[in-house]
């Protein structure tokens, strides 16, 4: 939950311009879920930030690490996820800056096909609406890669593949799909769509409640050690005397960092 605090606080100083500031709250929110989860996907998303941000500050060398590092973390735990595919599109914009089209190329063919087997496996048609504006992008940068290193029998593939899944957009925007379905059938479409949103938003808060109670567990065991030796050092304090300081540790982590005031 805290790191989740500070991740959200560098977004709101990122946008005000505060950059020193962002790449100090992105980094505690880093430390933080290392030491609660190393090689978590939440440390992978803390590194997707500093890599963000450092590529926006045009340390692009710095951003392409950050990313070489979340991709591994994504490849592990979560591979053909969209989130890996996030981390391969990152690494093929780095590899493009610095004018290495082959491998950017190599990242973005990585990406698209992840986000062409994912785009099978979306139900419903405003879910597939979203998901082909969400990734439409990928097929461009790819294509136009493609035809700079002369690969042209490869860019009309991919051309083709991308308008594959434009048409699946498109007979999801025109509601093609539910017109030409029995009425019946679409109705327990429709009924057995809305039973599995509802599970997985129930999904959603199961994870979160207990994503926060392991955090929760793992700070009242740092405070209880921390009160510990506040008993043992020699100072005399007692126990309500020392889990009235490692409060106020607590306290101090959320003070503002420097360049935010």
């Amino acid at each position: 939950l805290e790191a989740l605090c500070r991740v959200q606080l560098g977004d709101v100083v990122w946008q005000r311009g505060k950059l020193d500031a962002a790449e100090a709250y992105y980094k505690r929110a880093l430390a933080i879920r290392e030491r609660v989860a190393p090689r978590s996907v939440p440390v992978a998303e803390s590194l997707i930030n500093l890599g963000n941000l450092a590529s926006d500050r045009g340390k692009s060398e710095e951003g392409e690490a950050f990313y070489k590092r979340a991709y591994s973390i994504f490849q592990h735990l979560a591979p053909g996820s969209l989130d890996l595919a996030n981390s391969l599109t990152s690494l093929g914009y780095s590899a493009a800056g610095r004018g290495a089209l082959d491998e950017a190329v190599d990242w973005f063919q990585k990406a698209w096909r992840i986000v062409r087997d994912q785009g099978g496996l979306v139900i419903g048609d405003t879910n597939r609406q979203e998901f082909g504006r969400e990734n439409a992008f990928l097929v461009t940068q790819l294509v136009i890669f493609q035809v700079l290193l002369g690969h042209v029998d490869a860019a009309l593939v991919t051309l083709e593949e991308g308008r594959s899944q434009a048409l699946v957009q498109s007979m999801a925007d025109r509601g093609i799909t539910e017109k030409v379905t029995p009425r019946e059938v679409w109705r327990a479409y429709e009924d057995a769509r809305s039973r599995q949103a509802v599970a997985f938003k129930e999904a959603e808060r199961a994870a979160a409640a207990l994503s926060n109670a392991e955090a929760l567990r793992i700070s009242l065991k740092e405070q209880n050690a921390d009160g510990a030796r506040y008993e043992g050092d020699g100072r005399g304090l007692d126990r309500p005397h020392a889990v009235a300081a490692v409060r106020r540790r607590e306290d101090d982590r959320f003070q503002p960092v420097e360049g935010e005031r």
